[in-house]
């Protein structure tokens, strides 16, 4: 069965995967179903949430209001938690129904008798007799019994006899030894970790967390990249290479900018990300309004650059991931000071002042820029770089 966040991530794939198999499996009504039972799961943590401040804050006698608000909740949480189960069902339902991917080079045939044979080994053997399989050699020789199993057990079971009892127990015992010896098991871990040395503290983030940040911040990464390519397709803003992406860098970098949003400027490490996102993997109090703002600032980050089509800003140094952070960081921040008014002259600014960050002889006579570059340059994660980027590309905005 094929995870939820693969086919989140491809789409196009899958349903192309289905058509070949043929296979008739609504990939649009499982995904509008995945986004349904997450809505409704974090409507139940929330719901959760204030029952459990509730009842932890009664301390003496509750009130009469207290008591009814605890009903309500109480209400309303049977009420989403039975939506749940029922969206649930449905969504199971047809996720079990989604075929695995198939390789690039697997040809395609309406059936077997299209299958490629891509190699053989030794020749058939052709017997003097009708060969027969294992279960009539187990009747047979009087090792297996089917009649006696199904009077019993029903249909597609069996019991074994004799020698066949033996084989099996002698299977299970050398499992049961192999899997106990101390030199086995550490060779076999000796080797996964080898494999998971070579990940990326991302790859392994990506791995291990499976709750509700790295489910928004996954979902905020495709919808953003998607939102903000200049052509819809090829051409990403900002910039990541497939290498990068395959790496989980991008979603490195929206977490980066969602941690900004909610707890402002911070120089980020390995380590402080991995707390963030064990911290906010089962509950992450300010969901909605973090992710509603992240939205928010993209709209308006969009409505800047199709303002300013003709200055191309996506081909400027704003594509890096430090100028886009900083980008961001100021278009969020002004925002929030309500001192945001969106026209065309924003782009020229930005554009105007890159150049000139850009262009060595200009950068040495305006302070300013230099500053800038010097922070984007050299002190790339340090927090008062980020600070003072910020408020460099706020000041220019603002003209």
């Amino acid at each position: 069965m094929l995870d939820i966040k693969y086919i989140r991530e491809n789409k196009k794939e899958v349903k192309k995967v289905c058509e070949l198999k043929k296979r008739k499996v609504d990939i649009d009504l499982l995904l509008s179903l995945d986004e349904e039972r997450r809505i409704i799961q974090s409507k139940i943590d929330e719901l959760g949430a204030k029952r459990n401040e509730l009842a932890g804050g009664a301390k003496v006698k509750p009130s009469k209001e207290q008591i009814e608000a605890g009903k309500k909740l109480k209400q309303q949480l049977g009420e989403k938690e039975a939506a749940l189960k029922g969206v649930e069902q449905q969504f199971n339902q047809i996720l079990m129904a989604v075929p695995n991917i198939t390789s690039s080079d697997t040809p395609v045939g309406k059936d077997e008798s299209e299958n490629k044979v891509l190699r053989k080994v030794g020749k058939p053997v052709k017997f003097k007799f009708e060969p027969k399989d294992h279960m009539e050699l187990g009747e047979s020789l009087g090792l297996i019994d089917t009649e006696k199993s199904a009077a019993i057990a029903g249909a597609r079971f069996n019991y074994l006899f004799g020698d066949a009892v033996l084989l099996q127990f002698a299977v299970l015992n050398f499992v049961l030894a192999t899997l106990t010896d101390e030199k086995i098991i550490g060779d076999i871990f000796d080797r996964i970790n080898r494999n998971v040395i070579k990940l990326r503290p991302q790859e392994l983030r990506h791995a291990k967390f499976d709750g509700i940040f790295i489910t928004i911040v996954e979902d905020l990464t495709n919808w953003m990249f998607n939102y903000l390519s200049p052509d819809g397709k090829s051409e990403t803003f900002p910039n990541i290479d497939t290498r990068s992406k395959k790496q989980m860098k991008d979603v490195e970098m929206v977490a980066e900018l969602l941690i900004f949003l909610e707890e402002g400027v911070k120089a980020l490490n390995q380590d402080y990300l991995d707390k963030a996102f064990s911290e906010k993997d089962v509950e992450w109090e300010n969901k909605s309004e973090i992710e509603q703002e992240f939205r928010n600032t993209v709209e308006h980050i969009k409505e800047i650059l199709n303002l300013s089509q003709n200055l191309k800003l996506h081909q400027t140094r704003l594509r890096n991931q430090a100028d886009f952070y900083s980008f961001f960081g100021a278009i969020a921040e002004l925002n929030r000071e309500n001192n945001l008014p969106i026209t065309k002259i924003i782009g020229q600014r930005i554009y105007d002042f890159l150049q000139v960050v850009t262009n060595e002889d200009e950068r040495e006579n305006n302070e300013t820029a230099k500053e800038y570059y010097k922070s984007v340059r050299f002190s790339f994660t340090d927090i008062g770089a980020r600070r003072n980027r910020i408020d460099i590309m706020k000041s220019i905005i603002k003209g």
